[in-house]
């Protein structure tokens, strides 16, 4: 089911005033508020709080206190703490390319999940690179090229035109390493598509 986040992301602004300090500690503040937006039954309003606690966080936690949390959301949604729904705060929250890749991948369900599940998250996150939401929305195109699912891929090609020369280039060289044909198929292409970008 979708999480409806395009909303949730519409309405954090009403929330920012009253939010204050809302994450005293780097990681264990924040893995609650995170942790509780992806329950089951969370309300979708949980999600916009998670995510202005992250981002009052983001000025005073450097990149490796903003991965510890990856190791720790993993853990809880492996206990049934919470579901992977709450990699989305993350996937919006954090402007590291390594970190939202992450994070997407996490949300959209690796290892594998249920064929509707996917499909739905997928649309997600299409939804999220086209409204722009993601804090850096490459990372989370270069998540849906992991898949590497043909019809993924195919609902890629109408998308990739909404990035830029520099975010497209960053997809591309995020995905020089991939073993996947399909992959590396869809980049040459789109550079063929990009000539001054070859």
């Amino acid at each position: 089911m979708s999480i409806g986040i395009s909303q949730v992301v519409a309405q954090t602004g009403a929330f920012l005033q009253e939010a204050g300090n809302a994450c005293p500690g780097v990681a264990a503040g924040l893995i609650d508020s995170i942790s509780a937006a992806g329950q089951r039954g969370a309300p979708p309003l949980s999600v916009s709080r998670a995510l202005v606690a992250y981002w009052h966080a983001l000025p005073r936690a450097d990149q490796g206190q903003r991965a510890a949390l990856l190791p720790l959301l993993r853990d809880a949604i492996r206990r049934g703490a919470t579901t992977p729904r709450a990699w989305a705060c993350i996937a919006l929250g954090d402007p590291d390319f390594h970190l939202v890749r992450e994070a997407t991948a996490g949300y959209l369900g690796t290892p594998a999940v249920s064929v509707e599940r996917r499909e739905q998250c997928v649309a997600d996150v299409v939804d999220w690179i086209t409204r722009e939401l993601p804090l850096n929305r490459v990372a989370a195109f270069a998540a849906l090229l992991d898949l590497n699912d043909a019809a993924v891929l195919e609902r890629l090609v109408g998308l990739r035109g909404r990035l830029s020369v520099a975010e497209a280039s960053t997809v591309w060289a995020s995905c020089a390493g991939t073993a996947s044909p399909a992959v590396r198929e869809f980049i040459a292409q789109w550079r063929s598509d990009e000539p001054d970008c070859r």
